[in-house]
């Protein structure tokens, strides 16, 4: 469980040193839809938003494969969790949706990111 200013945020797991690709294929198939959000500022840390209520915050540290950092959820684990969407908000608010590839076919990252989730998700995926 996640808190923010003493108040029960959003739960979730920490991930260290996992990549990104391995652990999505575990819930491949319970994923229908993705959207891929960047920090537009470096391209180097960005989020998944997995069925709209699941959130897999991901880094490339500096490497070729990016990092799983955080699974979260908004699924409440109690009542004062119930119909919040704290995780997924918090994303949306921290970093820019890519819904197209195309438009930053230059940028590694963001390629790297979008081929992963086409090999892993082969459902619905935003911008692909």
């Amino acid at each position: 469980m996640y808190f923010h200013k003493g108040d029960l945020w959003s739960s979730g797991v920490d991930f260290f040193g996992f990549r990104l690709g391995p652990v999505l294929k575990l819930v491949k198939e319970h994923i229908n839809k993705v959207d891929v959000f960047f920090d537009v500022d470096d391209f180097d840390n960005g989020a998944l938003v997995v069925n709209d209520f699941c959130v897999c915050r991901f880094s490339f540290m500096n490497e070729r494969s990016p990092r799983i950092l955080t699974l979260e959820t908004d699924m409440g684990v109690c009542a004062s969790m119930q119909g919040s969407r704290v995780a997924t908000d918090f994303a949306c608010k921290q970093f820019a949706h890519v819904k197209d590839v195309q438009v930053f076919k230059n940028n590694r990252n963001v390629r790297r990111i979008f081929e992963i989730v086409r090999k892993t998700c082969h459902r619905q995926v935003q911008g692909c």
